[in-house]
């Protein structure tokens, strides 16, 4: 059987992926660029950025952000699991047009790959879950949630999950 093909979302689109950490949003960024043709922005790395001059205008202005990049690229992937003490700044980027998707996950599982993984710290999982259950996130966001681990507690593929934003994104 012939696998379905993945509608990908018109030009224009700016999408952040957030959610719970350690659920791949990075790696789900960087197929998104090397699949669809998406510009990667990981908000963690601005020395990274196709255009590392821009986190000025971040730090300045969020609309502007967002204007600038419009007018560079055609689809961004903003990747940031974003305090949520930030959350004024989320609602700045969805007024100018950004799609919050949000990953979702067994927290069990995903601490224990956030874990394996060994780049962070395990206490900085525990305070960023606790801080996103505090705010009670990612309900008042308006996101596309999407389950990114299996049953079994292993990651999704990224056609899975690609699937699953593009569905909810006005393609």
């Amino acid at each position: 059987m012939k696998p379905t093909p993945i509608k990908v979302p018109k030009d224009k689109q700016l999408l952040l992926i957030s959610g719970i950490p350690g659920c791949g949003k990075t790696t789900f960024c960087r197929y998104s660029k090397n699949r669809f043709n998406f510009t990667h922005y990981d908000m963690e790395n601005p020395e990274e950025w196709p255009h590392p001059q821009l986190h000025s205008v971040w730090n300045y202005s969020r609309k502007k952000f967002i204007r600038r990049l419009k007018e560079l690229h055609d689809r961004v992937v903003l990747d940031w699991g974003f305090p949520p003490s930030c959350i004024s700044l989320i609602f700045e980027m969805q007024a100018e047009g950004v799609r919050i998707v949000w990953f979702k996950a067994d927290i069990n599982a995903a601490r224990r790959i956030f874990n394996k993984r060994g780049t962070v710290p395990s206490k900085c999982f525990e305070i960023q879950i606790e801080a996103i259950d505090q705010a009670g996130l990612p309900c008042g966001l308006g996101a596309i949630e999407v389950n990114v681990l299996t049953r079994s507690g292993r990651p999704r593929k990224p056609e899975a999950i690609a699937k699953a934003i593009f569905a909810a994104v006005e393609c």
